[in-house]
């Protein structure tokens, strides 16, 4: 039996007007000085909720894309990879 994607995972995030994968997001905020090294190791969604919440009025915090979001093909925009 295969693995089928539930409508709820958490695939990336949109963030910029671009789709990103959890990796290149947080590389993203790194790279702005938006975050500290003192995440290196954290998973992606504790490191982007933590950042989520100290910028919440901020245009700019990531949204979380689920695979309901997506459509077919959608890849992140750094990488490449598939979300």
């Amino acid at each position: 039996m295969g693995y089928y994607r539930k409508s709820y995972e958490l695939v990336g995030y949109a963030y910029q007007s671009e789709y990103l994968c959890p990796t290149c997001t947080i590389v993203a905020l790194h790279d702005e000085g938006r975050i500290s090294e003192k995440y290196t190791g954290v998973t992606a969604d504790i490191v982007i909720e933590a950042y989520a919440s100290n910028y919440a009025g901020e245009r700019d915090v990531p949204h979380p894309i689920f695979v309901d979001h997506l459509e077919e093909g959608d890849l992140c925009h750094c990488c490449g990879g598939e979300l």
